[in-house]
C-alpha cells in the first residue's frame, strides 16, 4: 500500500477499525491516541489500544483495488500487548 503515509487514508482504517470493534459488541473503548497503523514485515495494521493494552489488531489487506480489514485472532510478531477474549 503506497498511500499509507495518506492521513486521510490513516483515519479512515482507523475509524473503521474501530466501528468493526464497537459492532463486534465489544465494551472497551480504544484510545485514538494510542491506537494506530504499524507495518511489520510488509504487512499493513491496524492496532487498537486503550493505553498500552492491546485491544484488538487488524489486518489490512487490498481486495479488488479497495483496503479490507480482518481481525486476527493470535498476533504477529512484532506487536506489543494481548488481545481480549
Amino acid at each position: 500500500m503506497d498511500d499509507l503515509n495518506d492521513p486521510d487514508l490513516r483515519a479512515a482504517l482507523l475509524r473503521r477499525a474501530m466501528v468493526a470493534w464497537y459492532a463486534a459488541g465489544s465494551t472497551n473503548h480504544p484510545a485514538p491516541k494510542s491506537s494506530g497503523i504499524e507495518e511489520i514485515d510488509g504487512l499493513i495494521y491496524v492496532c487498537l489500544r486503550t493505553g498500552a493494552r492491546l485491544l484488538a489488531c487488524y489486518r489490512v489487506r487490498l481486495v479488488g483495488g479497495k483496503a479490507m480489514l480482518k481481525r486476527l485472532k493470535r498476533l504477529p510478531e512484532g506487536v506489543e500487548g494481548r488481545a481480549d477474549a
